[in-house]
């Protein structure tokens, strides 16, 4: 078979090619049998008409991921770039960053996320880091042509287990609340409480996001921990659908009226202060 050469008792694919500028290179795979050998060449033929790209690159799945992180900023929010930065940094890249991006086969990743797993990582996570790793191995393959196929993609991730929702108790709701007007921030968790805001929201609430007129409050931002650097910042909803008006009782209302009042009155005492 043309291409396929025996050395030293060894099975070996030869393909020769011409690169993007013209130059004449070959490809060697070693093999195990003829056959395997015909079906890898055909491959390689297949590839080879779709562009010489992937045989020539020679970048490590870390070198093309920096590229990739800096080419999706200012397409995503800074917080969606934040979780793909560190999810990547945290599972992929620390066993499988310094190999050739060519290189990293499907059972590479596989090995990763078993070992997510074993260490007991939930399925979420998991499932998240892949969905990000494979979404950045699909554009090495289109537009980019630096790969051929997508290594991460059709592997067994584990089962999302969705976790029963608990609710306190009327009882226990009671009693919370009892101890909340006992505390500095009380009137602040009474109020996640009535409302049912998560603690990114209502931690991010103003003033003028409350109308205590209609007794509403409208959620337009949340805040989030800084990956890098650390610290808080406020930030936009990932999704139109977070923003929301939430109405609430109108004992909260005379409670926050109260509030608001004495928080003026501490500002002008303490004036520039």
């Amino acid at each position: 078979m043309k291409g396929l050469i025996e050395r030293d008792h060894k099975l070996y694919i030869r393909k020769v090619y011409r690169d993007s500028t013209g130059k004449k290179k070959q490809i060697w795979r070693k093999v195990e049998t003829r056959s395997e050998g015909k079906t890898l060449l055909r491959e390689i033929e297949n590839d080879l008409a779709n562009g010489t790209e992937s045989f020539e690159n020679r970048d490590s799945l870390d070198s093309y991921l920096d590229k990739w992180l800096s080419m999706t900023k200012g397409t995503i929010s800074d917080r969606t770039h934040g979780d793909y930065e560190s999810l990547l940094r945290l599972y992929f890249r620390p066993v499988l960053g310094k190999k050739r991006l060519t290189s990293v086969k499907p059972m590479d990743i596989q090995n990763v996320i078993t070992d997510m797993a074993a260490r007991g990582l939930s399925s979420r996570t998991i499932q998240y880091a892949h969905a990000v790793l494979q979404k950045a191995l699909k554009e090495a393959v289109i537009p980019f042509k630096l790969l051929t196929s997508n290594p991460a993609r059709e592997l067994k991730l584990p089962r999302r287990v969705k976790k029963k929702m608990k609710a306190l108790s009327p009882e226990a709701a009671q009693a919370f609340l009892k101890a909340c007007a006992k505390t500095k921030h009380g009137l602040l968790l009474e109020f996640a409480l009535i409302t049912g805001m998560r603690p990114e929201e209502y931690l991010a609430l103003m003033w003028r996001d409350l109308d205590l007129k209609k007794g509403t409050a409208t959620i337009q931002r949340v805040l989030v921990r800084n990956r890098k650097g650390g610290g808080w910042s406020l930030q936009p909803t990932k999704t139109p659908s977070s923003r929301r008006c939430i109405p609430f009782p109108s004992y909260l209302v005379r409670k926050l009226e109260t509030h608001k009042r004495a928080q003026n009155e501490t500002r002008l005492k303490l004036g520039s202060a």
